[in-house]
């Protein structure tokens, strides 16, 4: 059985620090206005 030194809570906190991600946007002051244009280039093109 090997013994595994994954933190995911190390992990988690790291990626939130990156601040990218949902998070990352909401900190930057994303506007309406942008969510609007992923909305519009994920039905269009498909992203997600």
């Amino acid at each position: 059985m090997a013994i595994s030194s994954y933190d995911r809570m190390s992990e988690l906190k790291a990626f939130d620090d990156t601040k990218t991600g949902v998070k990352g946007l909401v900190d930057s002051g994303i506007t309406k206005e942008i969510v609007d244009k992923v909305r519009d280039a994920s039905e269009t093109w498909g992203f997600f």
